[in-house]
């Protein structure tokens, strides 16, 4: 009983600490980058990946069709997975005109991942990773749109509250929370992984993957690093609140029968910005479709882009 009150106690203190989040830093040049600059910032980009070893399907990687073009596009994958988790999506945008960049996380895709390859996967580098990807962008497109998977959603949640330069933002089940956390319970539960020591997930991100998914780096997923993400989701949470979104035109599409993300806090946050003006257009794909929570990937067991991708275009194309 004691035990159990102790718990109680512990989990009101660390619901009630301000979470020690990083400072928002979205520096925004008056003077964006050109095309050259921008295809020069990703041959840096290249250069230092390739000092790593890192899968080749797991480069950063950019489709351009010689030319800043009307449309650009940048896609954040997930966590603990790469940008070859778009690579279906990308060739399909790029027929459509887009320049198309996939930048790699930190930390992801080596080709041996181990658990310190997350060791200095911060929300503060996190911020830093997405605002280059969209100072880059810019140079790729005169109108530039962001969309994202789960922590990739994260980023470019972070990219629709803080960056007046994006045009678009599509959320694909964004990951502000795990499923089984309430959005009441969201501080207390950052505050207490944090505290705790770092874990090492028994969850295995190959689980139940086809031969073709397995053959792609994964990076080994702790609990440090999860709750890095879920900063930059404090963030725009907290911000949501109490001032509107930097970008007017938002799309989310959530998955009815995802079990790796809370939902309802994505909601929440939409509510947030609908009373501040900005109503996202939200798509939910019904549960019966038994959809994996990667329903991008074409590699993913149970993945069905016959449905989903229809779906993302489609909100692609709001004005």
């Amino acid at each position: 009983m004691l035990a159990v009150a102790g718990l109680g106690v512990a989990f009101f203190w660390f619901g009630n600490t301000e979470i020690d989040a990083p400072p928002i830093s979205t520096p925004v040049d008056e003077t964006t980058m050109n095309y050259e600059q921008a295809t020069a910032a990703f041959a840096a980009v290249q250069e230092q990946e390739a000092s790593l070893d890192l899968d080749p399907l797991c480069r950063s990687r950019l489709l351009t069709h010689g030319q800043k073009v009307a449309r650009s596009i940048v896609y954040f994958h997930g966590f603990t997975s790469c940008p070859a988790q778009a690579d279906a999506l990308a060739e399909q945008l790029f027929t459509m005109g887009y320049n198309v960049y996939l930048p790699r996380m930190h930390g992801h895709g080596f080709v041996s991942p181990t658990p310190s390859d997350l060791d200095d996967f911060t929300a503060e580098g996190l911020i830093d990773h997405t605002n280059a990807a969209l100072d880059l962008a810019q140079g790729l497109g005169d109108d530039v749109t962001v969309m994202g998977l789960s922590a990739g959603g994260t980023l470019s949640a972070f990219a629709a509250q803080f960056r007046a330069d994006v045009d678009k933002v599509v959320l694909i089940s964004p990951f502000f929370g795990p499923y089984v956390v309430p959005t009441w319970a969201m501080q207390a539960g950052t505050n207490v992984t944090r505290a705790l020591p770092n874990i090492i997930f028994s969850w295995n991100p190959l689980e139940n993957a086809t031969p073709e998914k397995a053959a792609i780096a994964h990076a080994m997923p702790t609990t440090h690093a999860l709750t890095e993400i879920m900063l930059v989701g404090w963030q725009v949470h907290a911000a949501a609140q109490n001032t509107p979104p930097a970008v007017s035109n938002i799309s989310i599409l959530l998955n009815d029968a995802d079990v790796a993300v809370n939902n309802r806090q994505t909601l929440e946050i939409a509510a947030y910005w609908k009373e501040h003006g900005v109503e996202p257009t939200i798509t939910t794909l019904p549960f019966g479709a038994r959809l994996p929570h990667d329903m991008i990937n074409t590699r993913e067991r149970g993945a069905n882009v016959e449905l989903v991708y229809p779906a993302l275009l489609e909100l692609l194309a709001q004005p």
